[in-house]
């Protein structure tokens, strides 16, 4: 039992032991006692409303902190598998590049593979013959492959500089410097057909296209001399006529130098 109600009943024993005590002065004792109780126990309801409410918000909390912890779980493992699958797409990506480099430095070490029906796959070293191995480079260069053509081009002048296809070949190779827009290089190739092949068909249309590319870069004089060499050369090839054709449009110098009649063979 409380001290404070403990205190008004002893007095009460005490008060009726000691027998002066009145009806009156029990009866507000005992009120007074029957106050204390009500208090006490509204204060400890109180206390007890406190206890349980802490108890609530604390399974409240705990529960909360169990939820978090259980989503943070779950993102850190989501963010793991995607670190897996990040991972695994690198793999791929380097293993790709790598066979993708491998094919580069393959294509690289064969000088020119042939995509003919006749011949697909083969590189240029395994075509049997100086005839296939230009024919196979023609093809290229009339489909416009032109780094394919040009490697075949070097390969066959490179195996067979002496062959009577050797004309042409360095014919398609200068062209294919003028396709590329080397008008010096294409001049260079051009007149080397007539001082390296003199007797390759290839001549007369050699000279005629060094000449145009000489008149193109303002070159007038090495122009007519090179056409009036077409003309007095090579009267009854397919080029002479239009030799003719543009050595009319090209200003003479005023020296009267270049003449059609003055440089003939």
């Amino acid at each position: 039992m409380p001290r404070q109600v403990l205190l008004p009943i002893a007095l009460i024993g005490a008060l009726a032991g000691a027998g002066c005590a009145t009806k009156g002065d029990i009866r507000v004792l005992q009120e007074e006692v029957s106050s204390v109780a009500t208090r006490q126990a509204r204060e400890l309801a109180d206390f007890e409303a406190l206890v349980r409410a802490s108890q609530d918000t604390l399974s409240g909390q705990t529960g909360l902190y169990l939820e978090l912890r259980r989503e943070v779980l779950q993102r850190l493992d989501d963010l793991h598998q995607q670190i897996l699958i990040l991972l695994e797409v690198e793999g791929q990506s380097q293993r790709a590049l790598a066979s993708l480099r491998d094919q580069v430095e393959m294509m690289q070490r064969a000088p020119v593979v042939v995509a003919d029906s006749g011949d697909v796959g083969l590189p240029m070293e395994e075509i049997e013959g100086p005839e296939a191995l230009f024919e196979a480079a023609l093809r290229m260069y009339d489909r416009g492959s032109n780094v394919t053509a040009r490697r075949s081009f070097d390969l066959f002048l490179a195996t067979y500089p002496n062959h009577e296809l050797a004309g042409d070949a360095t014919f398609f190779l200068s062209d294919l410097d003028l396709q590329e827009e080397r008008l010096e290089d294409a001049i260079e190739g051009f007149m080397r057909v007539p001082m390296m092949y003199p007797d390759s068909p290839r001549v007369p249309e050699a000279l005629y296209r060094a000449a145009l590319l000489h008149d193109e870069l303002g070159n007038t004089d090495e122009a007519r001399n090179l056409l009036e060499r077409v003309i007095g050369g090579f009267p009854d090839s397919d080029v002479a006529e239009l030799a003719q054709q543009k050595l009319q449009e090209i200003p003479q110098a005023a020296s009267g130098e270049g003449s059609v009649t003055g440089r003939m063979r």
